[in-house]
């Protein structure tokens, strides 16, 4: 069996990767080749062009890098693996893959597998969360070098300067070509957690065929405060304050531009078309979480 390895040699923890996480490989006599990425986008072009080559394609790096293997991959007969090397790492937790890298290294070993759905954004694939306006501008603001110190905290101190200057503007929101709501900031999530113990999307499974969407309804910024402490409590889904709804396709529209974030790498401006793809991934994991 080959397997391609792609590296992100620029993530958090890529000191860790070493040869004794190789062996593992080849102890198992899986054939290992390693591709390093160099800028932004790599992950992309080295994931397509591994398909036909390889069983298997691995994303050793953090959530962007997984997120641009998944983008090189996805609906294509390869399976993904997941080696954590960056500071978040989310998409592996939400895999139940560990964190230790040999550990990471036995899950692919042990070969189970789960077909997974995975959302898009205006085509740009996700694995967990996207967002139209303020989480994207928090996205955008975020410093890669900060991210390395802080591992994740920097996203609250990012939110919290956020909120004093993000420029709301009206959603139009239409769901499965149906219903349409208004709102001022929206999330879509293809899993539970959001990140860093937000519960976002409670209702989410990445294995129903449909992705879910909360819709803030209210223009406060405070009010999105208390909507944050909601999802910490994993309750947002209660609020008055929220339109919760599950999906095959939406499209959001705005009365200005607004940014859009998939797995927090921007994925362009409004108008925006939210797509769910049914076991559109194959991925080596131990337990949903």
């Amino acid at each position: 069996m080959k397997a391609l390895i792609i590296q992100n040699p620029k993530s958090g923890r890529s000191s860790e990767f070493d040869e004794s996480v190789l062996d593992i490989f080849k102890k198992a006599k899986i054939n290992i080749d390693i591709k390093k990425t160099k800028a932004v986008g790599d992950g992309i072009t080295l994931a397509k062009n591994a398909i036909g080559k390889y069983e298997i394609v691995i994303a050793a790096g953090g959530d962007g890098t997984v997120n641009e293997v998944i983008n090189g991959i996805a609906e294509k007969k390869v399976k993904l693996g997941i080696l954590p090397l960056g500071t978040e790492n989310s998409i592996s937790k939400e895999l139940g893959i560990p964190q230790n890298l040999k550990k990471a290294a036995e899950i692919i070993i042990n070969n189970k597998s789960i077909k997974f759905d995975l959302g898009s954004a205006n085509g740009r694939y996700f694995a967990l969360v996207a967002g139209v306006g303020f989480d994207a501008a928090v996205a955008a603001d975020v410093n890669p070098h900060l991210k390395k110190l802080l591992h994740g905290g920097e996203y609250f101190l990012a939110a919290f300067e956020e909120i004093f200057k993000y420029e709301k503007h009206k959603m139009i929101v239409k769901i499965d070509d149906k219903e349409e709501l208004e709102g001022y900031f929206a999330i879509v999530g293809n899993v539970k957690y959001y990140g860093m113990g937000l519960q976002m999307t409670p209702e989410a499974d990445p294995t129903s065929g449909k992705l879910d969407l909360v819709l803030f309804k209210k223009e406060n910024m405070f009010e999105l405060l208390k909507s944050g402490i909601r999802a910490l409590l994993h309750n947002i889904d209660k609020s008055k304050d929220v339109e919760y709804r599950k999906f095959e396709k939406v499209v959001i529209d705005s009365e200005g531009d607004l940014l859009v974030h998939a797995d927090c790498e921007l994925a362009g401006k409004t108008p925006v078309t939210f797509k769910v793809h049914k076991n559109a991934i194959e991925v080596f994991y131990k337990e949903l979480q």
